[in-house]
């Protein structure tokens, strides 16, 4: 029944937003009808993550994981404190998806680059606040 649910929204969703194919609704579309767009767009976009049992999809979190990784290490190479700490608070951002709603191993591995990276960002906190003011010493 769900499947027919969205295999049905996802063919009016096509429909009525493509009008260069067959759309008789283009012209009359009614607030329900608008709503109904909304619904299957959102709908859509939240199939990306396909939530599976209030948790997301392994590979998904996996990904994420490893776009956590990326911008740790980015902010640990990079040489300005600015972008250092914004990457980092980036990867803290992005770790906890996994650490909230992984299961096993990708719960832990979220949690440990959560705290690898607030743990980081608390210590390229205090170059990037003098990078800071210099900035606004030359701005008066």
């Amino acid at each position: 029944m769900l499947q027919e649910s969205i295999t049905h929204r996802r063919e009016f969703l096509l429909i009525a937003l493509n009008p260069l194919k067959f759309n008789p609704l283009a012209d009359h579309l009614q607030v329900d009808q608008e709503s109904e767009i909304i619904e299957a767009l959102l709908e859509r976009m939240a199939l990306h993550l396909s939530r599976q049992g209030g948790q997301l999809e392994k590979r998904s979190l996996y990904s994420i994981v490893v776009l956590s990784s990326i911008l740790l290490l980015a902010g640990l190479i990079v040489l300005s404190p600015s972008a250092g700490f914004l990457l980092m608070v980036l990867a803290a951002l992005v770790a906890a998806i996994p650490s909230f709603l992984g299961r096993g191993t990708l719960r832990i591995v979220g949690i440990i680059l959560l705290f690898l990276s607030i743990a980081f960002s608390v210590v390229t906190y205090p170059p990037f606040r003098n990078e800071q003011q210099v900035f606004l010493r030359r701005g008066k």
